[in-house]
C-alpha cells in the first residue's frame, strides 16, 4: 500500500495557486518516510486543478492510502467535491 498525497492550495506569498501529488518513500535503513512529488504554482485554481486531475482520477484509491489536503479520500469523487469546495 502506498500514502499518495494530493495538494492543491492558494499561496498568497507568491500569489497563484500551488499543485502536486506526491507519495510517500522511505528509503531502506531509514526510520521514517519522504513525500516525493513536484509542486508549480499558477496563476488560478482552474490552471492548477487541470494539472493534476487527470494523474487523480487514474490513482488506485481501493489499495493505496490518498490524502487530499491532508484529508483522507476513499475515491476520486471525493477528491472532486473537496476541491470543489476550496
Amino acid at each position: 500500500m502506498a500514502r499518495i498525497f494530493i495538494n492543491l492550495n492558494e499561496n498568497e506569498v507568491v500569489g497563484g495557486w500551488s499543485a502536486n501529488i506526491s507519495t510517500a518513500i522511505t528509503p531502506k535503513g531509514a526510520k521514517s518516510s519522504v513525500a516525493i512529488g513536484e509542486s508549480e504554482i499558477y496563476n488560478t485554481k482552474a490552471q492548477a486543478w487541470a494539472t493534476i486531475q487527470q494523474r487523480a482520477s487514474q490513482l488506485n484509491y481501493t489499495d493505496d492510502e490518498v490524502s487530499f489536503n491532508s484529508q483522507p479520500v476513499n475515491s476520486y469523487n471525493d477528491v472532486v467535491a473537496l476541491e470543489a469546495a476550496l
